[in-house]
């Protein structure tokens, strides 16, 4: 019979976290073509390390719920908040490495949802704001 090993991230990645801001750091970026090979997808993982506005540790280290950008016309609105909370001003002209935001600390506002399984799972529903002091 086959074995499963789980690690750390595995047990994590299924703890719920109360719906919240949380400091995010952005461990990687992995880049895909699309399916349609039109335009393409860009997706984050990180982990928490606080909840932004008390520092609470209780979800620290849990790792960042799907995570993803597209680069096609439609989707692309979707990065502007995400950059402007890094400091990027976003503009018409403005070009951005997505590898660039690795190791960068970002709030992200994480909350609950039922999947299309019936099951509760952590969401990022691009709500983001820069680090506060």
């Amino acid at each position: 019979m086959g074995l499963v090993d789980f690690n750390d991230d595995d047990v994590l990645a299924a703890k719920l976290v109360k719906p919240d801001w949380y400091r995010v750091k952005i461990l990687d970026v992995d880049e895909r073509i699309s399916k349609k090979g039109t335009s393409t997808n860009y997706f984050l993982t990180g982990k928490v390390i606080c909840a932004s506005d008390t520092g609470n540790t209780e979800f620290s280290g849990v790792p960042t719920p799907h995570w993803m950008f597209n680069t096609s016309p439609y989707a692309k609105r979707f990065m502007v908040g995400f950059f402007e909370a890094l400091g990027v001003k976003v503009g018409s002209g403005t070009r951005v490495d997505m590898n660039s935001v690795k190791d960068k600390e970002i709030d992200v506002f994480i909350e609950n949802a039922v999947d299309v399984d019936g099951r509760m799972t952590n969401v990022i529903k691009d709500k983001y704001r820069a680090v506060r002091a």
